[in-house]
């Protein structure tokens, strides 16, 4: 049986059901007596003098007279008028029958006359109430009665229901839940149906939710729309906090939001099309479900960000099977994605500007690097950080202080993150620096310019590191880019920034395999070219930039070319020019022992 959220503290169950109902019965207490919209005469709030029989028909309600006690005896003359209302109703509905038929037939003319006819007998029904005698149907009562009527019907309805037990049992019993059935069943008693009785039993809220939602409006009918929507809102799509703050246990490891949030994800698509009129959009069902995404997302994020505030979407696999699951493809926004337990392949399809977190969970996940990963995207698996830096030894291979072993296949550059236990995190395209991976060769070089002041002319200041820069480079400070200071050229942020590698100990051009570094701010797209040459100063290859704001460029050599410098500079219009920074290369090895066999020695 499904487990309710208790109404302790919140009130008198009674007088909350109560209210609940009178609020979806939208009419305004007068204590007499009108007909609803289908014509029943019926009683302050929705206590109908008529009940309508399975067969279809309409009758007196037999209850009338114990219900009222004596506060109205029910007179000859209202019984008369009852009876003959009830039977134009009963008319009515066998038009609307007919109607029904003819229009499955296709049968355009016949669908007309029984449509009229229909409408002739509401309308006789209609007559029948509004120009009865003064002293038929004079009857008024006060509110406390009306109340009393309206949770005497319905304990009816939930017996005819068959919800009794159901409703009656520890685990629902003055519940909120309890509230949204029983402004069900007073609706209709019909609606509480075999699938929605299996879905409590089974405690399967999310299918319960649903079919009070959807099920329970099947031909989407715009004037139950806004109940039913009030009435899974009140039932809930979690096992703790109220309607209007639902909340998930933080002590379940966000099972209930994992699952919630998934089970909104699979069902979207044909919710959305059922729910969506040609030309005019999304109805309110639609945008509900939409919009009850948004515990689910709170709650993730609180559970597996990390922290990081920024956060404002989620994006997860619709199934475990192993999914494609793209990054920014409707949310440009910083995102949290949380993969399934099957091979799921995470590729960021942002503009670059969005951060993104990603969660891996489960056996397997293969994420995308390189242009397609944001700079600042990173990465946690088991729920715990890989590594901000890692050092390979010669196999590429390294195990980081919390047990995560690292695999690097420089040649195919995927990058292979496991925990020893069967989980593991592929990085195709693999650049240092991604997802927060760094690697750290022995000779790893990383230039980030904080060791000098701004406006601090750079030539040869690096060269025990490996590189040295022409004349005009110089340290600027620049508010747009996160990692400043930076590289710029001469004149600032508008001059060419040129250098070449170097053995640190003699200064001579050498020739390196990789290098990145990171440009911008771009407010200009193919604005800006980066050249790199060989060794002797032949171009090897050029690249633009293909993106605004800060952009990553990771070079390499094809084949067994080296690059021995490169020169970045504007090539069209860049409003606000350009520096750079970060810039990353490895140091070719030692070179061997020199090898003296068979040469003159001269004294």
């Amino acid at each position: 049986m499904l487990n309710g959220r208790s109404v302790a503290g919140f009130g008198d169950f009674a007088s909350l059901r109560a209210d609940f109902i009178k609020a979806r019965e939208a009419t305004k207490f007068t204590g007499d007596v009108y007909q609803d919209n289908v014509g029943i005469p019926t009683v302050d709030f929705g206590y109908a003098l008529l009940i309508k029989n399975k067969a279809g028909t309409f009758s007196v309600n037999s209850k009338i007279q114990s219900d009222l006690g004596d506060v109205y005896t029910l007179s000859q003359a209202d019984t008369t008028l009852l009876t003959k209302i009830a039977d134009l109703l009963t008319k009515r509905e066998g038009e609307l029958a007919l109607a029904a038929k003819a229009m499955k037939a296709g049968d355009k003319d016949g669908y007309a006359a029984h449509t009229a006819s229909a409408q002739s007998y509401l309308d006789q029904a209609e007559a029948n109430f509004d120009n009865r005698a003064i002293d038929t149907l004079d009857l008024s009562i006060d509110e406390t009665k009306a109340d009393y009527l309206l949770n005497l019907a319905v304990d009816r309805n939930i017996k005819t229901a068959g919800l009794v037990t159901r409703l009656n049992s520890p685990e629902l019993a003055n519940t909120f839940e309890a509230i949204a059935i029983s402004d069900i069943v007073y609706n209709s008693p019909a609606l509480a149906g075999k699938a929605f009785k299996g879905y409590l039993d089974a405690g399967d809220r999310l299918g319960a939710w649903r079919e009070i939602l959807i099920g329970m409006n099947g031909k989407n009918v715009k004037g139950l729309e806004n109940r039913r929507i009030e009435e899974a809102k009140e039932f809930g799509l979690y096992s703790h906090g109220t309607p209007d703050a639902p909340e998930t246990a933080h002590d379940d490891g966000g099972g209930e939001a994992l699952n919630t949030f998934r089970y909104l994800l699979v069902n979207e698509k044909a919710v959305t099309a059922k729910f969506t009129a040609s030309g005019l959009g999304k109805n309110q069902t639609a945008k509900f479900w939409e919009a009850s995404y948004a515990p689910a997302k709170a709650e993730l994020i609180a559970l597996f960000g990390q922290g990081q505030q920024s956060l404002k979407d989620v994006v997860m696999p619709a199934t475990d099977n192993g999914e494609a699951v793209l990054i920014g493809a409707k949310a440009k926004v910083d995102t949290l994605v949380v993969t399934g337990l099957g091979n799921d392949t995470v590729t960021d399809k942002s503009d670059g500007t969005h951060n993104n977190l990603i969660f891996v969970r489960g056996d397997h996940a293969t994420l995308t690097g390189g242009l397609l990963a944001d700079k600042s995207d990173r990465a946690y698996f088991s729920n715990r950080d890989i590594a901000a830096s890692i050092t390979l030894d010669a196999q590429q291979h390294a195990v980081a202080d919390d047990g995560l072993i690292y695999d690097y296949n420089a040649a195919a550059k995927k990058l292979t993150i496991s925990d020893g236990a069967g989980g593991s995190v592929t990085i195709n395209k693999f650049v240092s620096g991604d997802f927060g991976v760094t690697i750290a060769h022995d000779q790893s070089v990383k230039l980030t310019f904080d060791e000098f002041s701004t406006g601090t002319a750079i030539t040869d200041q690096f060269q025990d590191k490996g590189i040295v820069f022409a004349d005009g480079a110089q340290l600027a400070g620049d508010g747009a880019n996160p990692t400043s200071p930076v590289l710029s050229g001469s004149p600032i942020f508008v001059g060419e920034i040129k250098a070449t590698f170097v053995d640190p100990a003699s200064g001579k051009t050498i020739g390196v395999k990789e290098f990145q570094l990171d440009a911008g701010y771009f407010d200009a797209i193919r604005s800006t070219e980066l050249v790199w040459y060989s060794t002797t100063g032949k171009v090897l290859g050029r690249l633009t930039n293909t993106q605004s704001g800060i952009q990553h460029f990771d070079v390499v050599a094809k084949g067994d070319a080296l690059i021995g410098g490169w020169a970045i500079h504007t090539i069209g219009d860049e409003p606000s020019g350009f520096a750079i920074d970060n810039v990353q290369f490895d140091l070719p090895g030692a070179p061997p022992p020199h090898d003296l066999t068979g040469e003159l020695l001269v004294l």
